[in-house]
């Protein structure tokens, strides 16, 4: 499968449909067909979900949405008490 023919939205509908717009998963190339009105309408359906990022993409995005926070400890990331040291 070529990087346009990815799945971008996941059609949730029970037969629910927005005019112009096929009633199925879309597809990059299906975007580009869309006018700007209908993706602003899929975009805040209730009836299109975006699909999952592939595992590359996620990959490569991590380290950037990584370098921005903080380092935080909550209860499990707490230090041992001295006596559990190995």
């Amino acid at each position: 499968m070529s990087v346009n023919e990815e799945k971008v939205w996941i059609y949730t509908g029970k037969g629910e449909f927005i005019d112009g717009v096929p009633a199925r998963d879309l597809t990059e190339v299906d975007l580009a067909r869309l006018d700007e009105f209908q993706r602003t309408a899929v975009e805040g359906s209730k009836i299109f979900r975006r699909a999952p990022k592939r595992a590359a993409e996620a990959e490569a995005a991590k380290p950037a949405a990584d370098a921005g926070k903080q380092e935080s400890k909550g209860a499990k990331g707490e230090a041992a008490p001295a006596g559990d040291k190995e």
